[in-house]
């Protein structure tokens, strides 16, 4: 059994590293040249720092936002007295009714309010408090610069004095997050902000 489950991995990994190769050699289809070109190999590794950092953000935005739904459908469509009678914790799923089910385009998909307007709907609620709606709203904002803009490592020069310091485009409380350790900073501030909505509920 256990020799079965160790090839059954070794096909796995090699399906998904041949993957991996297959991706990479179509978004870097000059692969043979980067021995001989440098100034192509530091493009090849923005690039790869590039995809690797906005995709980091936008991964921790979306399990975030995740979890936003479930506090919302809880405090939104939690009924009083439906739980007095239980001996045993109540969960989620408990709350929900036919109705809450079809309630569900107001969280998801295209019909959806919208993370901005989610995270308000928590702060009027007073589901969360003032420091961690405004750690939402940043993350989000950052999240919009990753799926907005194209050039990641740019600088903001419009509405800037040309006296003052430019920002760059992936900036939290004045830092890049491109430099590896801002950005390792950034993502524990988001797993942290990740628990504290989890406690809620």
């Amino acid at each position: 059994m256990a020799a079965r489950e160790n090839q059954y991995q070794k096909k796995r990994l090699k399906q998904l590293e041949g993957d991996f190769s297959k991706i990479e050699s179509y978004r870097y289809n000059f692969k043979d040249r980067l021995k001989d070109d440098i100034n192509l190999r530091i493009y090849v590794a923005e690039e790869k720092r590039n995809v690797l950092v906005r995709s980091l953000i936008i991964e921790e935005h979306l399990a975030i936002e995740d979890f936003i739904n479930s506090l919302l459908q809880i405090s939104l469509l939690k009924k009083k007295g439906r739980t007095k009678k239980r001996k045993t914790p109540v969960q989620a799923r408990n709350y929900f009714d036919s109705l809450a089910y079809k309630a569900n385009g107001i969280f998801y998909g295209n019909t959806s309010i919208g993370f901005k307007r989610k995270i308000i709907l928590l702060r009027v609620m007073g589901a969360i408090g003032k420091n961690l709606y405004e750690d939402l709203e940043a993350l989000n904002d950052l999240r919009n610069k990753c799926g907005h803009t194209w050039r990641i490592e740019d600088v903001i020069r419009r509405g800037i004095k040309r006296d003052k310091i430019k920002r760059n485009v992936l900036e939290y409380k004045g830092k890049n997050l491109l430099n590896p350790d801002s950005l390792i900073d950034f993502l524990e501030i988001c797993r942290k902000t990740l628990l504290k909505i989890a406690k809620k509920y």
